[in-house]
């Protein structure tokens, strides 16, 4: 029976008071637990010490012990004592540039030398021949090939080679592609065939040497095979050393029988040494023939094999070997691109901004200072790029680095695209950034050499059509392919670097497209993938590229991205605490033009904060849709996001979690109090100030000497356990953690916060405690987090960068003369 009035009232005000009381109870243990979250632009979150604290996150003790009023008090004296840092939950990692570890990183290497001459080169879309090269010689004809994408079914990427054009005079050629290969061919002089007659001459003498040689072989070998059949090799008292004796010997009979045979079989006495030709090569200008030698009693002796000595004088295969041969690069606009402009719709909130992705394989942040310090320097203090400090990777390698940065997705959270799987697709399926780009208009280009090691080529299927407008693949598939010995160097090609072929390929995207919205991503891992020492062949060609860009106004129009994919996983380096975080922690820059800086102040203010904070390729990938909407930029930002736009303000508080970092690619170090009074506090309080007093040394008439009035705080710092113990992966497919017992820890950090005297001044810095050398080092980035007022009058106009650490010697006085002024 339905109830009435005054009693139902009373069942709905009691249910809605036990809702309440419950809703209470339930607020009051998650507030207690220390999980209330601020909702403030700031993003504060101050959690508890379970699982934040084992992946490296700190906790403000106490803030909940008071009243709301007492609270807010305290929390105010800390934002005022401490710098916005301490408050982090990701403690990034600071890391010294020189370590014992990586002394080897700053020997330089050998300069590169690379021989060779250029016969073609482009002006314009024509191939013109640079007649210096040729001196007195003559051409009696150049082939011309294209060098075109295609696949090889089922699975793999290759390049074709077409015929162009073929030319005997006026060797100048329009070429409407991107790559090209060039085989030139002298004209033969009479002294050239006079010496084609004697290598033949000798092939044949060659010929009868080795019939000879032949069949001397055999007898030996039977009288041989005689001799330890009635012998045995019971005289030996081992039979292994039975099997290199009777080898030494009969080599021993051969060789004889081989230099009287030589004797008789060279009656003109002609130079035949068979042994150095054995061991070298033929050279043909621009080509080099390998001459594979059949060493006397192979299995192949007696057969017709151009390794054999009849062939030593000739170049057998290569009869018809072009005297010179090139590769060379250009950009072709494409019509279709213009097309796609035109048919372009208007989008108020694009940038319209160039996106142009300079990346080099396994450079971590501190590897990239080390071996390209120009193109550091020209980064940071000339484009003023804002540098990410704490740039995390997210899986391994650089399939794991770079996809969730194309597509905000990990490999397992895609169509399954790898070789050899069943159902396995092309990585066409992917929905790729420069995909969005193309489809707002943009020109897009791919450039990364190494094809066998190709980001999505060397596990992945690779694609099934030309992924973007320029695909660099099939000049690097060609390059492959071609083998040059004339050059000793592994890095050059035809007396070229490798890498310039690459830059010079960005360099003319820029030029050729000019008014054309363009996306280029440029992968360059040769110099670097297995040694980081030979990426310094780059850094003055990286510079000259950047500053090529920023004078003819390239970059007024771009977000440039200079960037490593992860830092170096091989090598002893590798092993140590140093070594594990620098894998992974990779260069990450952001340089954005200077219309954007003024037009955006608050968004670049939000960059320049998330420079401390922790980053994943996630929010690079979040960061290049904002340059399509920037919408994305004011979006509101959910603790959960994975991916957030670095134009937007990354939480203070973020952990790995929620960043999407597996714990063992996590950075954030773990952090244990140290007691204040112990002598490794005090050690490291002296290091510091002995640090701030060495940068005013040369000024002391002008700055007090500073010391120590007490230890506020002193943390020990390092890496959480799993990021120790991760040695590598278990899998080809680099998806599953193998850890080890075998942990070598190096180093550890200390950080301290300290007030000195005279000048009340409050720092926190940053220590590096090498274990093995028993050695403190302070790092240079120094945080004074309070006020210095004016401490600092008597350098600030000449020497500002001393502001934080000087306290002039006269300040009382004149604090003194300028509060009587002001009073009088």
């Amino acid at each position: 029976m339905p109830c009435k009035g005054r009693h139902c009232r009373s069942r709905f005000t009691n249910l809605a008071f036990f809702i309440t009381c419950l809703g209470l109870v339930i607020l009051g243990i998650y507030y207690n637990e220390g999980q209330l979250t601020s909702s403030s632009q700031s993003d504060v979150t101050l959690r508890g010490q379970g699982q934040g604290r084992s992946q490296g996150y700190t906790r403000v003790q106490g803030h909940f012990k008071y009243g709301k009023k007492k609270r807010k008090k305290l929390h105010g004296k800390l934002m005022k004592a401490l710098s916005e840092e301490d408050l982090l939950e990701c403690k990034i990692p600071v890391l010294s540039l020189r370590t014992d570890s990586n002394a080897a990183a700053f020997k330089k290497m050998e300069p590169l030398h690379c021989n060779g001459q250029q016969l073609m080169y482009f002006d314009n879309s024509v191939l013109k021949l640079n007649k210096t090269v040729l001196g007195n010689r003559k051409l009696k004809e150049c082939k011309y090939y294209s060098i075109e994408w295609s696949r090889d079914p089922p699975m793999e990427e290759t390049y074709n080679l077409v015929n162009i054009a073929n030319k005997d005079s006026n060797f100048e050629v329009k070429v409407n592609h991107d790559f090209v290969k060039v085989e030139c061919y002298l004209q033969e002089s009479k002294q050239n065939q006079r010496i084609t007659g004697r290598k033949l001459l000798n092939s044949e003498n060659s010929r009868f040497l080795d019939n000879q040689i032949n069949a001397l072989l055999k007898e030996t070998k039977e009288v041989m095979q005689k001799d330890q059949s009635r012998s045995g090799v019971n005289k030996f008292k081992d039979k292994n050393n039975a099997k290199i004796n009777s080898k030494i010997n009969y080599q021993k009979t051969i060789e004889k029988s081989k230099q009287i045979l030589v004797r008789k079989s060279n009656p003109d006495n002609q130079k035949f040494d068979v042994e150095r030709k054995r061991n070298g090569h033929r050279h043909s200008q621009g080509l080099v023939t390998p001459v594979t030698a059949g060493r006397l009693g192979d299995d192949d002796d007696g057969e017709d094999n151009t390794g054999d000595p009849q062939y030593y004088g000739v170049n057998f295969f290569d009869a018809h070997a072009p005297d010179f041969e090139q590769y060379l690069v250009q950009i072709e606009p494409e019509a279709a691109v213009f097309d796609r402009q035109k048919d372009l719709p208007p989008h108020p909130d694009a940038t319209k901004l160039n996106v142009l992705m300079l990346a080099l394989d396994s450079m971590s942040h501190l590897s990239y200072q080390r071996k390209l310090p120009l193109t550091y320097a020209y980064l940071r203090d000339t484009l003023e790029a804002v540098i990410l400090n704490g740039y995390n990777i997210v899986g391994d390698a650089t399939t794991a680095a770079l996809i969730p940065m194309f597509t905000g997705k990990t490999e397992t959270e895609l169509p399954e695209t790898r070789k050899n799987e069943p159902g396995a697709g092309f990585v066409d399926s992917y929905n790729l950034i420069w995909n969005r780009f193309e489809h707002n208009g943009y020109v897009t280009l791919y450039a990364e050499d190494m094809p066998s090691f190709g980001t999505f080529n060397l596990r992945l299927n690779g694609f099934e059509h030309k992924p973007t407008d320029h695909y660099m693949r099939p000049f690097w598939n060609a390059i492959d392919d071609y083998d040059d010995r004339e050059q000793k160097n592994q890095f050059c090609l035809h007396g070229t670097p490798k890498h310039r072929y690459l830059l010079k390929y960005v360099k003319q995207f820029f030029t050729r497209y000019r008014n054309v919205s363009k996306f280029a991503f440029g992968f360059y891992g040769e110099l670097s993938h297995a040694d980081n020492s030979p990426a310094e062949y780059m850094d003055r060609d990286m510079v000259t590229l950047l500053k090529y860009l920023k004078r003819h106004k390239h970059l007024d129009n771009t977000l440039l991205i200079v960037m490593g994919d992860h830092g170096a996983r091989y090598r002893k380096v590798r092993h140590t605490v140093q070594g594990k975080l620098e894998e992974r922690l990779p260069l990450m820059t952001l340089t954005f033009p200077q219309w954007f800086r003024e037009k955006h102040p608050d968004l670049m203010q939000n960059l320049r904060k998330n420079a401390h904070r922790l980053t994943t390729p996630f929010d690079m990938h979040v960061t290049l849709e904002t340059v399509l909407d920037l919408k994305m930029a004011q979006k509101k930002i959910l603790y959960k996001d994975r991916g957030i736009s670095l134009l937007n303000s990354i939480p203070m508080n973020r952990t790995c979690e929620s960043a999407g970092v597996a714990p063992h690619w996590c950075s954030c170090m773990v952090s244990q109090d140290v007691d204040v009074s112990s002598a490794r506090a005090e050690e490291a309080a002296s290091k510091v100030i002995d640090y701030i007093n060495g940068l005013t040394s040369q000024h002391r008439e002008k700055c007090s000497v500073l010391h120590l009035d007490k230890i506020l705080s002193v943390r020990l710092l390092a890496p959480n356990e799993q990021v120790l113990k991760y040695f590598n992966s278990m899998d080809a497919d680099q998806r599953i953690a193998n850890f080890t017992s075998k942990v070598k820890v190096d180093i550890v950090h200390y950080q301290i916060t300290l007030v000195t005297s005279p000048s009340n001044a409050m720092y926190e810095s940053t220590l590096q405690y090498n274990i093995g050398a028993e050695r403190l080092e302070v790092t240079p980035d120094i945080s004074r987090i309070n006020i210095y007022g004016n401490q600092p009058y008597c350098v600030q106009k000449n020497h500002p960068d001393l502001r934080k650490y000087c306290f002039c010697a006269d300040y009382q006085s004149w604090e003194k003369r300028k509060k009587k002024l002001k009073h009088d």
